[in-house]
């Protein structure tokens, strides 16, 4: 028998009538008189006058000589879940989801013995599918409520699928033994796959949204045609989906590691720019420079926090480079400018899309034939490498190793200039974003800044991610390690970003600097 829950005087009637729903709820959604009189410890009269009372209301439903919650409940749930921070929290990766597989992407949670759809980015085909918002799905034939299954306690399994499983298709699992090997198989994998279970001709690929405990507290999935989400793509989309659930659930339950509070990500510039690139920070000064590639200007914050525009130009800057020699080195796509000593390098024959400095005060360039060369004094290349694709930046370590970065490709290549040997470091999911910049550690391991992320990750020496730090804007653009190690400084980008976007990323164009754990020597 359930103990009375403690009730303020002159409300005992209330808390009745909250342990009846409370009752309801825990008892897989549907309970009859018996079950509620037992539970509550109430007595048939008082019970059914509760009962018509939350049924006139709309918040009790009888079905089958039971009570179930009843739908007054879904308009309720739909102004709480809209107004929280899940459903911010989830929309960049909906978003991003859609985008990648051009399918409808969803966002749902439990409802008594179903998953109720609160978030939904719709993809571009005409035929796609289009569930409603608000609707609520059975639990044991869809990708979101298997998702849910597969991770909740065994008893509570239990009790949701005590019921008859209905068959809404010819596909759909009604044997209960069926239907536990498959959530094993969802939990093995990491996500579930309603396959024409629900309607015939749709397929479903979700995963949950754990908190720290490991519980479910939500679901993502992406549905289409099952002529486009054939079984050997759901594969593919069954990484993605789970990717963006790891995103929500770290942004909604922040790591340890990760900053402590919103100060942290209070912005360094009074200012927002349009896209800051390539930062630098010099450890003598304690000066941080870098570009905003759209206004064409050179900033630097000295040691007071006094932000200056140094220089300004005609061109789109590509790229910034800090040599220790002639100071800063700003890469157009046809020449190379150093302001400090007002001189200019033009390039023979090659257009440049990305430069660096490296370990030697030797320049580097990607150029826009996919080569990879050392930029000779004449303003020629030097040993030029032909790399395997399209590359967007580039990236010197202190070991004198370069990284060449593609952001659509999600690759990271390390070169070797002494040996002139180019190996694939590390593929980045799309889910995670797309890799922007690199910095070192110091430490043997990286940081990577990602576009349309919301975060920088932290990579080991092998490529592997063992970090991510989140961030109030989507669109990093670039980073470096300073202040003794004690910091990470990181440029982002506003200038692609819709109106509605900067309602949730306000602080996009600004300057940032991230604590970090401990020092990166």
């Amino acid at each position: 028998m359930k103990k009375p829950k403690a009730t303020p005087p002159g409300t005992a009637l209330i808390g009745k009538a909250i342990d009846v729903l409370e009752a309801i709820n825990q008892n897989g959604g549907a309970a009859d008189h018996a079950v509620l009189s037992q539970t509550c410890s109430l007595s048939r009269p008082t019970l059914y006058r509760i009962l018509q009372a939350l049924s006139a209301r709309g918040l009790v439903r009888p079905a089958d000589g039971q009570f179930m919650l009843g739908y007054g409940f879904l308009d309720m749930a739909t102004q709480v879940w809209a107004s929280s921070d899940l459903t911010t929290v989830a929309a960049g990766e909906l978003k991003r989801l859609r985008d990648i597989t051009g399918e409808t992407a969803y966002l749902a949670v439990m409802e008594g013995a179903g998953v109720l759809s609160i978030g939904r980015f719709q993809g571009a085909h005409s035929k796609r599918s289009s569930a409603a918002l608000g609707s609520v799905k059975p639990l044991h034939c869809t990708s979101q409520g298997k998702a849910f299954l597969a991770h909740l306690p065994q008893a509570q399994r239990d009790r949701l699928m005590s019921a008859p499983l209905a068959a809404l298709t010819e596909r759909t699992i009604t044997d209960p033994i069926l239907l536990e090997i498959e959530l094993a198989k969802t939990r093995a994998r990491g996500y579930a796959l309603d396959d024409e279970e629900i309607v015939m001709g749709t397929r479903c690929v979700g995963a949950p949204v754990l908190d720290s405990s490991g519980m479910p507290i939500a679901a993502v999935s992406v549905a289409g045609p099952s002529f486009r989400i054939t079984l050997p793509r759901t594969e593919y989309l069954g990484q993605e989906v789970q990717e963006a659930a790891r995103h929500i659930a770290a942004r909604l339950t922040p790591r340890k590691t990760a900053p402590a509070n919103a100060v942290d990500h209070l912005p360094l510039t009074e200012r927002p720019g349009f896209h800051g690139l390539d930062p630098h920070w010099n450890a003598s000064t304690g000066v941080l420079t870098w570009a905003d590639r759209y206004a064409s200007a050179l900033l630097q914050r000295d040691s007071a926090g006094l932000v200056t525009e140094s220089a300004t130009f005609s061109k789109r800057i590509e790229a910034l480079a800090l040599t220790r020699t002639a100071g800063p080195a700003i890469f157009h796509e046809d020449e190379v400018v150093f302001p400090q000593i007002g001189h200019r390098r033009p390039f023979g024959g090659f257009q440049v899309v990305a430069g660096c400095c490296d370990a030697l005060d030797r320049l580097w360039v990607l150029t826009s034939s996919n080569q990879l060369g050392r930029l000779r004094p004449d303003g020629g290349l030097l040993d030029a490498y032909d790399l395997p694709g399209a590359m967007t930046s580039l990236a010197a370590m202190k070991d004198g190793s370069l990284f060449a970065i593609s952001a659509e490709g999600g690759s990271l290549h390390r070169f070797d200039p002494s040996s002139r040997r180019l190996r694939l470091f590390s593929n980045i999911s799309r889910a995670a974003g797309l890799p922007s910049g690199l910095a070192d550690a110091g430490d043997g391991g990286y940081w990577l800044s990602l576009t349309g992320g919301w975060s920088v990750l932290r990579l080991n020496d092998v490529g592997e991610i063992t970090q991510s730090l989140a961030l109030p804007v989507a669109d990093a653009t670039g980073l470096c390690v300073g202040d003794d190690g004690r910091a990470l400084f990181v440029t982002s980008a506003r200038h692609r970003l819709r109106r509605e976007d900067l309602v949730h990323a306000p602080l996009s164009g600004h300057v940032f600097r991230l604590p970090l754990a401990k020092a990166q020597a």
